[in-house]
């Protein structure tokens, strides 16, 4: 490579893939890089995965179950066909919901093995395809991040490699943008709201101590920083001005 070239990040690599599995589809989503914690991910409790990993695995697995996003599905348990005895789904998503799909193989249902025990997919080897994923994204409004851009989407102040990230900071812009529709304030302030949220996702914000413990002070802090209406106030009830 020219050393004059830009410098090529980690994730950029992930684009030379035509097929995902879906914990590296929801990782990439998410604005993580797959080669970094791919292995370990669901091994690991849900408040300490990555924010918004947990919401897009499971919108991804529901949606390849009831036959909305086209997939290949493997289960970890047979290692002769790597297909095993799972339902293998081929399509593409188009332009509205439900969409039109292909069956092949046996089986009533995607996720209904030969003796009829229901279990799930290995979804660290079921396989989608970076074509229907990003019209997948299309359909819910997203269009901007990883599949739709020539870089990465992460800014630079959410990302913990950055060498100007700031923690605090980033712990603000997260729990904005987590509180974006007034219903989720559950008639709250926006600050209580803010407050309540940042103390459910302390360990994943860095929010914590030494110990394991709730850093209070630095709750405080990062709700002040991200609270839009400093003035107080109860907030506007949804569809009331």
């Amino acid at each position: 490579m020219d050393e004059s070239s830009p410098a090529i990040d980690g994730m950029d690599y992930w684009r030379l893939c035509d097929d995902l599995s879906v914990v590296q589809a929801a990782l990439l989503i998410v604005g993580r890089d797959p080669g970094t914690i791919d292995s370990r991910v669901e091994s690991l409790p849900v408040h300490e995965r990555p924010i918004g990993y947990q919401a897009v695995r499971t919108a991804l697995c529901k949606d390849i179950l009831e036959g909305r996003l086209g997939a290949k599905l493997r289960d970890s348990e047979l290692e002769g066909d790597p297909l095993g005895e799972w339902t293998v789904f081929e399509g593409i998503v188009i332009d509205e919901l439900p969409l039109a799909i292909h069956r092949s193989g046996a089986g009533e249902s995607a996720h209904r093995r030969g003796d009829g025990d229901q279990e799930e997919p290995d979804w660290s080897r079921t396989t989608v395809s970076v074509v229907d994923l990003r019209a997948w994204l299309n359909v819910r409004g997203f269009k901007s991040g990883f599949f739709f851009s020539g870089s990465v989407g992460t800014p630079g102040y959410l990302d913990p490699k950055n060498e100007r990230y700031a923690p605090k900071l980033a712990a603000a812009v997260h729990a904005w943008l987590a509180l974006d529709d007034p219903k989720k304030l559950g008639g709250r302030s926006p600050k209580a709201a803010l407050r309540m949220w940042l103390n459910e996702h302390a360990a994943e914000l860095s929010l914590t101590k030494k110990d394991g413990s709730r850093n209070k002070e630095g709750i405080e802090d990062v709700a002040t920083i991200a609270n839009w209406k400093p003035e107080g106030g109860s907030p506007t009830t949804p569809g009331k001005s």
